[in-house]
């Protein structure tokens, strides 16, 4: 187990290469983005057998196992980070180049992961132009870095039983993995993706395998080779599993840590292919590969605005690898090998102290918006800024979780604004109103889905939609219950299981008056807030860029109201002779005098393709006042 494996850099090229290919081509491989978990488990496996090793033979030094991470992992980092902070100066608009260095000083300090989760998610089509995304992964193994060799260290002197350490790291495993698994049933995509608990299972499969390894360091070569296929196997169908879920995370790791547990025969196929020098190569720089590559195409997608060419994307391509080959030569390979402890701690510091001086510097002339047009940066402002939750103000609540807002904490709630993502980006209206009245509201966004349940997007929405109606009926507090929702689908799942295609919004329609019928039934007051005529690609990112390069179309600020005719005015008419007064028409704020405006000229009314920004929400504070106060 202590000696060099060779395999181990193709087990690194089967992360590094599904990554690169998902980020420039995420139809060709769905999935691909799962090589970061594969990383997490060799990194593992590999932090754990160094530090058993020195620990047995009573030579572990904290104070150096950490100088050594240092040289391996930060240097490679801060030149791409640097060259990041020089591509963020050249090209993007204040507000884009205070986000940028926020999140530069949030991967500075490894904590990256966490404001990733706050600001948005992976994703999402804005999130393709944040240059450091791919450092929450980083940011996770640094915060594993910090405290699992003191856990060790303290537990090797605790105990020199491997079984017991064995039996934790399956404890962590089991703890981990079911965190995960809860946190995604009621909605949390973003926590169970990028925070370390419930990533912390993926870095102990490999604890785990290396320590099964050190207890048992000879076994069987055909047992060995046999293990390593069916680990090899299980990775291949992880990247081609059919859907997205916590199965292919599972398969992707289990795979690893069986490849990984002991070295493959030198004579077996697979050894011969992993060991391949292109492939060995390419693993050997996967590191600054993964470090580069990210950023490479963020930037270029940020600068051509519209979605680059196939040339364009190539020449990307080959930069990353120049880029990644350089620097595993000439800045990996000598901070690791070559330059003493102290040389290699000042040439970091000193790159340090630059960014972090370059980021104040950004902060204190706030972006330098000068060298924009005004509007170009007040549309960049309104990128990402729809209404999100505080962490404390989120409760578990039917199948997901709700939050409390407006109000003092110790009042009771009886108004809920339910639905899905386009519920919470009314917040700002929401909150406004409640204040008004001195009163606490609900806010239940099932994100991802609908609140209907003759209709829904998924069989699994229909089930969650269920258990809100349950939860809310249930609760007497409740006294009114705002629907707003997304109007744009045309595709939905009935309650049968079958699919809706054809005029899927006026089964929508019938679904939320139904929705609305059995809410009446129970007691409850209901509103519904109507469909608005959203732009459908992301606005205020994509004009606020143009508008900087002088490209701007100001008849792209709006569409005629023919086109929300054309799209929903059947509905608005049907749903107005249900509801009657009780339907609420944001689409008459925001479409005045026949046209559909996405911006007033000065601010813009959308945060992405179909959310609102808060500028664009708070202009239906009235049609809120109007259900609160019951005006």
């Amino acid at each position: 187990m202590h000696e060099y494996r060779k395999e181990i850099d193709g087990l690194r090229f089967l992360a590094v290469a599904p990554v690169i290919i998902f980020h420039y081509h995420p139809a060709t491989l769905p999935l691909g983005y799962l090589g970061v978990d594969l990383f997490f488990v060799i990194s593992g496996y590999l932090i754990t057998g160094l530090i058993m090793k020195d620990a047995d033979k009573g030579s572990f030094n904290l104070a150096h196992f950490y100088i050594r991470r240092i040289r391996r992992i930060l240097p490679a980092v801060l030149v791409v980070f640097l060259f990041v902070l020089i591509s963020g100066l050249i090209f993007f608009i204040s507000s884009d180049l205070i986000r940028l260095s926020t999140s530069l000083l949030t991967s500075l300090f490894f904590v990256s992961n966490i404001y990733f989760w706050r600001s948005g998610g992976y994703f999402g089509a804005s999130d393709e132009l944040k240059p450091l995304l791919h450092s929450w992964s980083l940011s996770i193994e640094e915060q594993f870095y910090l405290v699992f060799p003191c856990t060790l260290l303290l537990l090797t002197k605790l105990s020199k039983n491997k079984n017991f350490y064995i039996i934790l790291a399956c404890l962590v495993i089991l703890t981990s993995i079911s965190l995960n698994i809860f946190i995604l049933s009621i909605g949390g995509e973003n926590p169970a993706f990028f925070l370390t608990p419930t990533r912390i299972w993926q870095l102990a499969i490999g604890v785990l395998v290396a320590l099964l390894a050190y207890r048992n360091p000879q076994q069987n070569k055909n047992i060995n080779i046999l293990l390593s296929y069916l680990g090899f196997g299980m990775i291949i169908v992880a990247y081609s599993y059919p859907e997205n879920s916590i199965i292919p995370a599972i398969l992707i790791t289990t795979g690893a840590g069986l490849m990984l547990y002991q070295p493959i025969g030198s004579q077996s196929l697979l050894y011969c292919i992993l060991t391949l020098s292109a492939i060995r190569f390419i693993g050997l720089i996967s590191y600054s590969m993964y470090l580069w590559h990210w950023p490479v195409i963020s930037i270029i997608k940020y600068v051509y605005v519209d979605p680059p060419s196939n040339y364009v994307l190539i020449l990307g391509f080959l930069f990353t690898c120049l880029a990644s080959a350089l620097t595993w030569k000439f800045i990996e390979i000598p901070f690791r090998n070559k330059y003493p402890d102290k040389l290699s701690i000042l040439l970091i510091a000193l790159l340090y102290i630059l960014i972090v001086a370059s980021t104040a510097l950004i902060f204190s002339f706030n972006g330098f918006p000068k060298r924009h047009p005004p509007l170009a940066n007040s549309f960049s402002e309104s990128i990402s800024s729809n209404f999100r939750c505080g962490v404390r103000e989120y409760l578990p609540f039917g199948a997901s979780r709700a939050c409390l807002v407006a109000g003092d904490n110790k009042q009771p709630y009886s108004t809920v604004l339910l639905g899905n993502s386009h519920a919470q980006m009314y917040g700002p209206a929401f909150v406004n109103a409640l204040n008004s009245i001195d009163e606490k509201g609900l806010i239940v966004p099932l994100n991802s889905c609908l609140p209907t349940l003759r209709v829904n997007l998924s069989q699994d929405c229909l089930r969650k939609a269920k258990k809100n109606y349950e939860a809310i009926v249930s609760t007497k507090e409740i006294q009114k219950v705002i629907i707003a929702q997304t109007w744009h689908s045309n595709r939905y799942i009935s309650s049968e299981g079958s699919l809706v295609s054809r005029k899927a919004r006026e089964a929508l329609a019938e679904a939320t008056i139904s929705f609305v019928n059995r809410l009446e039934k129970a007691g409850k007051i209901v509103y519904v807030l109507g469909p608005i005529q959203i732009p459908g690609y992301n606005f205020p990112s994509i004009e606020s860029r143009k508008l900087a390069m002088g490209i701007y179309n100001p008849k792209h600020f709006f569409v005629g109201i023919e086109k929300f005719n054309e799209d929903y005015l059947d509905v608005v008419n049907y749903l107005h002779s249900r509801l009657g007064d009780q339907l609420m028409l944001p689409h008459q704020i925001l479409c005045p005098e026949n046209t559909c405006l996405f911006s007033n000229g000065e601010v813009s009314y959308f945060s992405d393709n179909h959310h609102l920004s808060p500028a664009g929400a708070l202009l239906m504070t009235p049609l809120f006042d109007t259900i609160v106060k019951g005006t």
